[in-house]
């Protein structure tokens, strides 16, 4: 999408047209940003590392939510608890 470099508040008005959900990594992004119910639904993982193979057991939380996330919603995904 050629978005490349933008900043948060760029990301989050593109995204607000164009998606219902912005995922990230940036745990900061609440801090930063006044996420308002008319914003893009925002999805933070938690992940020790941005590699696949901490993110791979995120994947069906992360369906979950994007069936039920709204506008405005700030949510975090951990990784599943250890059995």
């Amino acid at each position: 999408m050629r978005w490349k470099g933008r900043k948060n508040g760029d990301l989050l008005a593109l995204a607000r047209d164009e998606f219902d959900a912005l995922i990230t990594l940036d745990k900061d992004i609440p801090y930063q940003q006044n996420i308002t119910p008319s914003d893009v639904g925002v999805m933070i993982l938690v992940a020790r590392t941005s590699s696949i193979a901490s993110l791979r057991p995120l994947v069906p939380q992360i369906l979950e939510r994007l069936r039920t996330i709204r506008r405005g919603e700030i949510v975090h995904i951990y990784p599943p608890q250890a059995e």
